[in-house]
């Protein structure tokens, strides 16, 4: 489907696992937004853990800490951290410009991703609280690095293509092996089928509703010449 970003700049990202299936994502021009590793439930955190933040410069962003259990938070037992981060000359700076609660911050690293362009990212590692200083590249340098990210994203969608399978009486279609999206999955009659003689072409002739009872129907030739790529 098309999408329609929000005015203003939006840079696209991901977190290296771009696939078909999965939404593409943006980040507008002045978000920061707060990432820390995966854990199925707040048991499994640890305050001392690394934090990591996307930022599209500039503005700030804000991230709130507490004990994940409890209502300690009511009591002021928590951490509130805003961000800023201000591009100037061919350095960014990312500050904390406030902290509310009582919490101590906790002594851990932080990880800044920096968004420059489709597929591009500067990563910068600090210690979370302390001023993080971020050298930006050259005009040169950055072209290489948007098109260098350019290359990357393209190779890995590149390298997911679509599979099948032909059942008794039916045919599906999905994008990836692991796992099958709703979103790319069809589910056909099998009307005519063809099995020719060795050597020659096989087909099937398919028709599915593809909203389900609103009566549009597709309708598909699937051909299987021997040694050649199938065709649709």
């Amino acid at each position: 489907m098309q999408h329609k970003l929000p005015k203003g700049i939006c840079l696209s990202f991901d977190f290296e696992d771009s696939h078909l299936d999965l939404p593409l994502l943006y980040l507008k021009r002045g978000s920061t937004i707060p990432c820390t590793p995966l854990h199925q439930h707040v048991g499994e955190a640890n305050p001392t853990d690394d934090n990591s933040l996307l930022v599209a410069l500039d503005e700030h962003g804000i991230l709130f800490k507490d004990d994940g259990d409890g209502y300690e938070y009511i009591k002021g037992g928590y951490l509130l951290t805003t961000y800023v981060s201000e591009h100037q000359s061919s350095v960014v700076t990312l500050r904390v410009s406030k902290a509310e609660g009582s919490w101590k911050r906790p002594n851990h690293r932080l990880h800044v991703q920096l968004l420059l362009g489709i597929g591009a990212v500067l990563d910068a590692w600090g210690t979370d609280g302390e001023i993080l200083q971020i050298k930006m590249p050259s005009e040169d340098d950055l072209s290489e690095l948007i098109l260098a990210g350019k290359r990357e994203y393209r190779l890995r969608i590149g390298t997911q293509w679509p599979h099948s399978r032909v059942d008794v009486n039916g045919y599906e279609e999905y994008s990836g092996v692991e796992y099958r999206s709703a979103g790319c999955f069809e589910e056909y009659s099998v009307i005519d089928r063809h099995l020719e003689q060795p050597g020659e072409i096989e087909s099937l002739n398919l028709e599915g509703d593809i909203i389900i009872g609103g009566g549009l129907i597709l309708e598909r030739k699937i051909s299987f010449p021997e040694n050649v790529p199938v065709r649709i």
